[in-house]
């Protein structure tokens, strides 16, 4: 019984809407190389904007080494260019409907 418990709490960390932590900040742009990176918002529920996911990689469907990478910071999590933008857009979005929170809240 408690191992159930213990798969259902994993299964719910992973199933967030982002892998990436949103309070981390900072990206470090990567040039194009020939490591066979994916990239990670693959697992998220948008999935990769380029489509550079393990299984397009291995079975030959897609090289990322002609694409620009972001690694975050403060841990290894690596996105594509156009998963970058979005993942910017988004943080935008989020910190603008916090500005008018706290506006709203000030008057």
């Amino acid at each position: 019984d408690n191992v159930g418990h213990s798969e259902k709490r994993k299964k719910k960390k992973t199933s967030r809407k982002s892998r990436h932590p949103r309070n981390h900040s900072g990206w470090t742009r990567m040039l194009p190389d020939s490591s066979s990176w994916f990239c990670g918002a693959s697992k998220d529920p948008n999935g990769c904007r380029r489509g550079l996911m393990v299984n397009a990689m291995k079975e030959g469907k897609i090289s990322s080494e002609k694409y620009v990478s972001y690694v975050c910071n403060e841990c290894s999590y690596r996105i594509c260019d156009l998963c970058n933008e979005r993942y910017c857009i988004e943080k935008e979005l989020i910190q603008k409907k916090q500005n008018k929170f706290q506006e709203s809240c000030l008057q």
